[in-house]
C-alpha cells in the first residue's frame, strides 16, 4: 500500500486550489482573493492546464502602482508565466528548497499539466 506523501496531506487539508482564466480581469482575480482570503490564483486554460500563477504583489506592482484600471487589465497580461512547480510525490523538503532557491511564497502542485492544490511558505 503506497503511503500518502506530506505534500499529499496537506493539499487534503487545504482543499481545491483556487483558479482563474487569463483573459479575467486583475479586479476579478483581485476580487476572487480577497473572498476566499487567499495571496494568489493558478491561472488556467480551458482545459484546466496550468499557464501561470498571479499573486496579490503583480496586481499591486503591475496595475495599481501603475495606476492602470484593474476592470481593464487582463490576467493573462499580468500573470508570472514561467512558474516553479512540483508534484504530490515530491518531499515537502524539496517544495521548500524550491520555494526559497526561487524566492516564491506559494507553489502550485501539479498532476499531468493539472493544478491539484497549493502549498504556500507557511505550510512548509
Amino acid at each position: 500500500m503506497a503511503s500518502v506523501s506530506d505534500i499529499e496531506r496537506v493539499v487534503k487539508q487545504k482543499g481545491d486550489v483556487l483558479t482563474i482564466h487569463p483573459r479575467s480581469t486583475a479586479q476579478q482575480a483581485a476580487h476572487k482573493m480577497f473572498e476566499n482570503k487567499v495571496g494568489c490564483l493558478v491561472i488556467v486554460d480551458q482545459r484546466g492546464h496550468l499557464q501561470g500563477i498571479l499573486s496579490e504583489r503583480d496586481i499591486v506592482r503591475q496595475v495599481v502602482a501603475a495606476a492602470k484600471n484593474p476592470a481593464a487589465v487582463t490576467v493573462g497580461s499580468i500573470m508570472t508565466r514561467e512558474v516553479v512547480s512540483c508534484n504530490l510525490a515530491t518531499p515537502l523538503s524539496q517544495a521548500r528548497q524550491l520555494m526559497a532557491q526561487h524566492g516564491v511564497r506559494h507553489l502550485p502542485i501539479v498532476e499531468g499539466g493539472v493544478p491539484v492544490g497549493m502549498i504556500s511558505s507557511r505550510d512548509v
